[in-house]
């Protein structure tokens, strides 16, 4: 790395810290029962919904599009507080130990952001998936989305003494449509490593087409050992880390 970038950086790191500082959120389980509308009402967000994977606006349209999609194995799920509700169905069920965990972020009252964890323990499936990395639309830019995925890599990585899983690796997929790559540049200034493209991996909401078209996945992954490089370099303390993680 030149010295320039590395200076980039340093500064970089610098304003991340003092941002998530300052961003005064709570990040806990999501309870769906008093979750669910404000969820529903986050994903229907302009700047959202498109990079969400099978999420609709409407209960109309993802009746249209759950007909048209029948044979292809591609289900549509409304963003609605009932629609949100069967999504999420199979998470949180045991708390922390859940094998899908559905986290939000909380500013008085409000649902500002969300990232899910689903846990793989099947034999010959070793890395933990992140997926639904999502920010209010006008609560960017104040550390929340840095601040749900360290909370995410802090379940999946920190030893089980301490509450994580002890996890040996984690992977992500980015819609490939995310203004200015920001979402993939954040995974990477976290440590994640891009591994390539998934073409046609998923179908998303294209609002302006009123239609949902397939789109392709970039790719991240991260193993432990690369983890705690990264929050070496940026000096970031393991207690602080663990004190993300919300209460089992």
């Amino acid at each position: 790395m030149g010295e320039r970038e590395g200076s980039i950086i340093a500064r970089s790191d610098a304003g991340v810290q003092e941002r998530l500082s300052k961003a005064r959120v709570e990040i806990r389980l999501a309870d769906l029962d008093r979750d669910a509308a404000k969820i529903a009402n986050l994903f229907s967000q302009p700047s959202i919904i498109g990079h969400l994977s099978g999420i609709a606006p409407s209960r109309f349209v993802a009746d249209k599009w759950n007909r048209i999609f029948e044979e292809q194995n591609t289900f549509i799920v409304p963003a609605t507080p009932e629609g949100i509700k069967d999504l999420y169905e199979s998470y949180n069920n045991n708390g922390l130990d859940s094998k899908k965990v559905l986290l939000v972020a909380e500013n008085k009252e409000q649902i500002v952001g969300t990232v899910a964890v689903v846990k793989y323990t099947d034999p010959g499936l070793t890395y933990h998936i992140i997926s639904q990395l999502d920010v209010d639309q006008y609560q960017r830019r104040r550390g929340i989305g840095r601040k749900l995925l360290r909370t995410a890599d802090a379940l999946i990585f920190l030893p089980r003494n301490m509450g994580g899983l002890g996890g040996v690796g984690a992977e992500t997929g980015v819609i490939g449509i995310n203004e200015g790559g920001f979402v993939g540049d954040m995974f990477k200034h976290e440590g994640y490593r891009s591994i390539g493209t998934q073409r046609d991996f998923c179908v998303s909401w294209d609002r302006r087409a009123r239609e949902f078209p397939f789109r392709d996945s970039d790719r991240f992954q991260i193993t432990r050992q690369e983890f705690f490089d990264s929050l070496q370099e940026k000096r970031v303390n393991i207690a602080d880390l663990r004190k993300l993680l919300p209460k089992r």
